[in-house]
């Protein structure tokens, strides 16, 4: 059977099409894929490295400007930190009106979290304390914002709020708060001594 010259050209050309094909489907587009892998996995890459680098930088930042500015600003030892933060305490009840009540529950050098840890490895020690308040929701939350506020730092590590009697606006709170202070003998790198 003889096959007509029109014949041959549309078997030429579909058979051509067909390499193309197998040849796209099987090493180029493997090739392409693999490519588009490798092209995400290195953004990845950098982009870890780049938070890597940031988180350098804010550790550095921390340990030549931080630390000083907290000292500064009222960082103290353990019975300092503890007294102010009994007496900043006091002065939110009066301006934000509840009535609070501090105690000192634990001076533990044994942080809570993964933040608190690295403060203490970083020389810090924590004092907690128990705040047992009363009052309205508007009172708690200005309280909230003073601790959010405060140039000490100042961390609530837990709340429970109840309310005594449904459909009055009085609640009881009782938050754990933390506080870090620095360890006899400071040096101000904010390294272990």
């Amino acid at each position: 059977m003889a096959l007509t010259q029109r014949e041959r050209k549309i078997g030429i050309t579909v058979g051509a099409l067909l390499g193309a094909y197998l040849l796209y489907a099987y090493p180029v587009s493997g090739y392409i894929n693999k490519r588009a892998d490798l092209k995400e996995k290195i953004a990845t890459r950098n982009a870890d490295l780049d938070e890597a680098d940031s988180l350098a930088q804010r550790r550095l930042t921390a340990e030549t400007e931080t630390l000083p500015y907290l000292v500064a600003e009222g960082l103290r030892d353990r019975t300092e930190s503890e007294s102010q933060l009994n007496h900043m305490l006091s002065e939110w009840s009066r301006d934000v009106g509840l009535n609070i009540s501090a105690a000192r529950s634990d001076q533990s050098a044994v942080g809570v979290g993964a933040a608190a840890s690295a403060a203490i490895k970083a020389g810090f020690h924590e004092v907690k304390v128990t705040a047992n308040a009363k009052g309205t929701q508007a009172g708690l939350v200005r309280l909230l914002w003073c601790l959010e506020a405060t140039k000490v730092p100042v961390r609530v590590n837990e709340v429970a709020i109840t309310v005594p009697k449904e459909g009055q606006d009085m609640l009881n709170v009782q938050m754990g708060i933390s506080t870090l202070a620095l360890p006899p003998g400071n040096n101000l790198t904010g390294k272990a001594p």
